[in-house]
């Protein structure tokens, strides 16, 4: 059985945002499902999601009966009705009949399910929107045997985003014992064979390794029934059709698809027209890529003798305060070494990473940044993938 409400109160966790309320009746009902949700939306923040006291859900049946935080979700999954109590506040949907108009947090919700959901809210989406249905969806499915592939298999773009992943998938899968691996490049691939021989429930990858494993016979995806593509617009950017399109032909045609973007262009939108059924699309702000509104965006337009002092008085300004981390995007990889001696020399603890590190180091570092060891850290735009 997935205790959900064990593991979550063991996180610290309490309500859901008003987009996870609208997003897990979809995704436990076992229907496909777009997101479009922007950068910057807190889709990737684990620490920013919570579901309290209870969650009980029948998965082939005709009810999801949710209890967040001492509020409610009540969902009716083949049937014809949502009903959700979300911090107070309520949503309260007919699906597969007309609409809802909501308030949430004084933000709002409109929805029609079967055709297209739009949603404006102020709240996030997280992994958890596609991890917690998952575990879900493991847990009513037979237990794997020797040979078997995953059942539930996540495709990010880049290492860093598929260890994120990694972790939601631990943190939120202990209560179950969902096992899972990551598979990437640039990784040793041994201990990564070893994981999937000796079987997992969850495979978060990277495209192109997850290839080379398929084509050694090192797993297989013929139990694999529940199908994330996380970012889905850049790994299009980045070369990976070819490679999605392969992987996704070999998964069985009762899957189930749920594909998160950024940006909703004609590639994507292809993508899911050929391999999504009947989806549900749910937005989250404008389809357009923006920056985010809510940071404040300075720039400072100087020589570049210039630079070296005005970093140091910017770095006086912000250290001054506690608990701060600081990002510094430069673009080459000796300016990254570079800038970190200097700030070093200054009597700061800074780290640095660049594509000359290995992924040992990498992690080592975003560790070290993380935990507040060293709350500055300076950057080549490889760093941007997992922050």
């Amino acid at each position: 059985e997935c205790n959900v409400a064990v593991c979550y109160r063991k996180q610290g966790f309490s309500t859901p945002t008003a987009i996870q309320a609208q997003g897990w009746p979809i995704a436990l009902s076992g229907k496909d499902m777009v997101g479009i949700a922007q950068t910057g939306s807190g889709k990737t923040l684990a620490e920013e999601t919570g579901v309290g006291d209870w969650v009980e859900t029948g998965i082939g049946g005709d009810w999801v009966e949710t209890g967040v935080g001492g509020d409610w979700v009540e969902t009716g999954v083949g049937g014809d009705w949502v009903e959700t109590g979300v911090g107070g506040d309520w949503v309260e949907t007919r699906v597969g009949g007309d609409w809802v108009e909501t308030s949430v947090g004084g933000d709002w919700v409109e929805t029609r399910v079967g055709d297209w959901v739009y949603t404006g809210v102020g709240g996030d989406w997280v992994e958890t929107g596609y991890v917690l249905p998952a575990i879900v969806h493991i847990n009513n499915q037979p237990p794997i045997n020797n040979g078997d592939g995953p059942i539930a298999l996540i495709l990010a773009p880049t290492r860093e985003l598929a260890q994120q992943i990694q972790q939601v998938a631990t943190d939120f899968g202990a209560s179950s014992s969902v096992r899972n691996t990551c598979i990437f490049g640039g990784a040793p691939k041994g201990p990564q064979a070893r994981d999937l021989e000796r079987g997992v429930e969850i495979c978060i990858a990277t495209p192109g390794r997850l290839i080379d494993f398929l084509e050694r016979g090192t797993t297989n995806l013929r139990r694999c029934t529940y199908l994330v593509l996380d970012e889905a617009d850049r790994m299009l950017d980045m070369g990976f059709e070819p490679q999605i399109r392969k992987i996704i032909e070999q998964i069985r045609p009762d899957r189930q698809v749920l594909m998160w973007s950024a940006t909703w262009p004609k590639e994507v939108q292809t993508l899911a027209e050929d391999f999504l059924t009947d989806y549900t699309q749910l937005n989250i702000g404008s389809l357009t890529l923006a920056a985010n509104h809510n940071i404040l965006q300075i720039v400072d337009v100087c020589q570049e003798h210039e630079k070296e002092m005005k970093l140091r008085k910017l770095l006086q300004e912000i250290c001054s305060e506690k608990e701060t981390k600081t990002i510094i995007f430069v673009e080459t990889k000796r300016k990254v070494d570079e800038i970190t001696r200097n700030i070093c020399y200054d009597g700061w603890s800074a780290v640095s990473i660049h594509g000359d590190k290995t992924q040992q180091e990498r992690d080592h570092v975003l560790q070290e940044f993380r935990s507040g060891r060293a709350p500055i850290l300076v950057a080549t735009d490889v760093a941007a993938r997992g922050l």
